[in-house]
């Protein structure tokens, strides 16, 4: 199934790993893909396997501003729109707002074993990073390993208390129920 025709999904690391799998994986569903990254000679491997009316090669070291401007530029080109844009979510990177508005780092904010349990009642696509906040003094080799785990937990009973937060949560239920039959 092409789920992601006429959208538009810029892929960092897309010359090996995870991104590379991302990057081919969002091609065989129908999207245009920017591949990005440091190594140009890997992004261009993995550009000659995927459509070329549909892929775009673009150097780009993600910790640089001026960029990740000219990646968004690009990926315009191929007809990147406000829709393709998820929302981002940083669990652990404690960021702060100052009282003059500027992003602060606050490393006391942070504290090992920190975890975070996601639940999605539809197919989810999740994609963890373990590449340094460009605000983190610390040095990038100092960076730990990510551990996920998958569970596949029944559907949500009646009593459930997510279900029954409220009136949002419960209409939310019923309309996922109504797609799934």
């Amino acid at each position: 199934m092409q789920r992601f025709i006429d959208k538009v999904v810029i892929v960092t690391g897309a010359g090996s790993g995870i991104g590379e799998a991302t990057a081919r994986r969002f091609s065989d569903e129908g999207a245009a893909v920017v591949l990005a990254g440091d190594h140009l000679p890997q992004l261009e491997r993995v550009a000659a396997d995927l459509p070329p009316e549909r892929t775009l090669v673009k150097r780009c070291d993600v910790a640089k501003y001026k960029q990740v401007e000219a990646l968004v530029a690009a990926a315009i080109k191929l007809g990147l729109e406000r829709r393709d844009v998820p929302a981002c979510l940083t669990l652990f990177a404690p960021v702060v707002v100052r009282a003059d508005g500027s992003l602060g780092w606050e490393a006391a904010r942070r504290h090992p074993g920190q975890y975070v349990d996601l639940r999605a009642e539809l197919d989810l696509w999740v994609v963890l990073s373990n590449c340094p906040h460009p605000l983190d003094p610390t040095p990038p080799s100092a960076l730990g390993p990510v551990h996920a785990i998958r569970f596949v937990a029944p559907p949500a009973a009646a009593d459930d208390p997510c279900r029954n937060a409220g009136p949002e949560a419960k209409r939310a239920f019923a309309a996922t129920e109504r797609y799934l039959r």
